[in-house]
């Protein structure tokens, strides 16, 4: 009795077949197991996804004005900001100005 080559590589591609076979066998019955669990956790809490479901348009609508309504304080801000500055400049001439005369006036009357 003889082997051949030809018979050899089939039985060994017969084996990695069966082989093969098995291991999609086991990963299909994995694959089961977890759409088994995910289907029973959706069923478990389907009241619940259906409330969040429904109000994910109120969600995302107060989200919507709520950026409005930080891009209209930014605006305030800004321009308060501004106000601020040019009242600090304001200011601050003034009492240059006041610090001039005080000094014009010791000059004049204290000599």
């Amino acid at each position: 009795m003889y082997v051949t080559f030809s018979g050899l590589g089939y039985t060994i591609l017969g084996i990695l077949a069966a082989a093969a076979l098995i291991y999609l066998i086991m990963a299909l019955n994995k694959l089961s197991k977890v759409l088994s669990r995910v289907d029973k956790i959706l069923g478990e809490n389907e009241l619940n996804i259906n409330k969040v479901t429904n109000y994910l348009p109120k969600a995302s609508q107060n989200i919507a004005e709520i950026t409005d309504n930080i891009k209209d304080i930014s605006e305030v801000l800004t321009t308060t900001t501004a106000d601020a500055i040019d009242i600090k400049e304001d200011v601050e001439g003034y009492l240059i100005t006041l610090k001039e005369i005080i000094s014009i006036v010791k000059n004049v009357f204290f000599k």
